[in-house]
Formats: structure tokens, sequence, C-alpha cells
């Protein structure tokens, strides 16, 4: 697509409300979007990771293949969250640049959101602990 192509695309979802009554901004809607796709390619990836290590009976025995394997399952938790980021927002809410796109929740839906966030500090924690194993070994 053409960046010209792109802008038009945008556009027209920004102004079309044949599925609400909202008029979404172009940094709305790539502020929904736009995450979704490096948080997808980080579900794969540590997906491969906790595949790889849990497979293999040797892999298994190194403390960090499973510290690699905790980070993993702490980052597809992380991740997922962020791929159905707007969709957790209470649907009508409104943002700094107009309603927020894909916002289709409700307040259980967003508490729940911001505990599985904030759930996501096991990563740098992981991250840490494998970084002191590499430093002490």
């Amino acid at each position: 697509m053409s960046s010209n192509s792109t802008d038009d695309f945008l556009e027209s979802l920004s102004s079309s409300s044949s599925s609400s009554s909202y008029n979404y901004s172009v940094q709305t809607i790539l502020l929904a979007v736009v995450p979704k796709f490096p948080a997808a390619l980080s579900i794969l990836g540590s997906l491969f990771i906790v595949l790889d290590v849990t497979r293999s009976q040797k892999r298994r025995k190194l403390l960090s293949n499973r510290i690699m394997v905790g980070l993993s399952c702490s980052d597809i938790l992380a991740s997922t969250v962020y791929f159905l980021g707007t969709w957790f927002i209470p649907r009508g809410t409104t943002g700094q640049y107009g309603p927020i796109f894909l916002a289709a929740g409700n307040t259980a839906t967003c508490n729940t959101s911001g505990f599985f966030t904030q759930l996501a500090i096991c990563s740098p924690l992981y991250n840490a602990s494998l970084c002191l194993y590499h430093l002490l070994s």
C-alpha cells in the first residue's frame, strides 16, 4: 500500500460511523491497532521458547533455561494483555485523541486488564534473575 492509500484508508475508518456514533481520530486508530502486531510476534516467540525448552530433557535441566521459561511465560501473559489492549477498555471511553477505537469492555474487564498489566512486573524480575545467574556463573 502506498502512503496515500494508507492515509485514505485511515481517514475512511475515522470518518465512517456505520457501526457506532463515534468519529475516531487517526491517532486513536493507530494507538489501538499498531500494538497488536508486535504483541502477537512476542507471544509466538515466547511460546516457541517454552516449547523448545520443555520438550527436551537436557534443556530442562539447565537453570538458565528454566529461568527463560518463566520469563517467556510472563511475557506471554503480558503480551496477551497488550494484544487485547483496547478491547478491555469500557465502551464509550474518551481518551486524549477522542473516543477510543475498539473499546468494547466494561469496568470488570478494565480492572482485569489492570491486574494482569501489574502482574507483568514478573518479566523484569525474571530478566534480572537471568542477568544475575549469568553474572555469577
